[in-house]
């Protein structure tokens, strides 16, 4: 009997996590499902709370949007800002992870802290002094200068996250390759970096989500 009673209550708790874990994805689809539906309803309908599906659907909204006003241009500008981030914050983050990740020197976790502090700091106090910088420097108001404000953001991560891969690459695979006559470069660019790789393209996705 009490090696009956043992699949009987594994069945009931696998159908009570199903019937929670559905529950939960109901109610985070159940709004997105609602503003899809209603992106395509005509006005009349949309401000009717008893219409939840509309009699009528219609494009006019994305037409206007896209060509009256133009939001392809805010689009293709953030598509251009957030690219810019992805390849400062990788031209400036990844050697420098890379130096954290391969070098012992004095004050190197202070300084892995140090960089960390910097996205305690609220955004208001980061985003004045850059004002004041880009406004002298004239790059207010312009692609380079929000890319430089956004990469001020995603870099400390970057740096973060390319030491964390990179440590956990082996430098004895750099090593090896050095012997047979690679320069430290050669090796970091044939060998450890595609490794890191995977690690390296979520690291900048994650960039380009910061600056989106």
């Amino acid at each position: 009997m009490e090696k009956q009673r043992i699949p009987i209550i594994l069945k009931i708790k696998q159908m009570v996590t199903i019937i929670i874990a559905g529950l939960i994805v109901i109610w985070f689809l159940t709004p997105l499902v609602l503003i899809t539906i209603s992106a395509f309803a005509l006005p009349e309908d949309y401000y009717q709370i008893e219409k939840v599906i509309p009699t009528h659907f219609t494009i006019n909204q994305f037409k206007a949007l896209f060509f009256e006003l133009e939001a392809w241009k805010a689009i293709l500008t953030s598509i251009k800002v957030a690219g810019l981030v992805m390849l400062l914050s990788f031209v400036i983050g990844l050697p420098a992870g890379y130096a954290l990740s391969r070098y012992i020197f004095p004050g190197k976790n202070f300084l892995k802290l140090l960089i960390l502090t910097t996205r305690m700091f609220p955004l208001m106090v980061l985003a004045i002094p850059l004002l004041i910088i880009f406004m002298r420097m004239g790059l207010s108001d312009t692609i380079w200068g929000t890319a430089l404000a956004h990469t001020a953001m995603a870099l400390p991560m970057i740096i973060l996250i390319s030491s964390s891969i990179l440590s956990s690459i082996s430098v004895d695979y750099e090593e090896a390759a050095m012997i047979f006559g690679l320069s430290r470069i050669q090796a970091f660019f044939r060998i450890t970096l595609p490794l890191a790789l995977p690690g390296l393209a979520a690291s900048a996705i994650f960039a380009f989500i910061i600056s989106w």
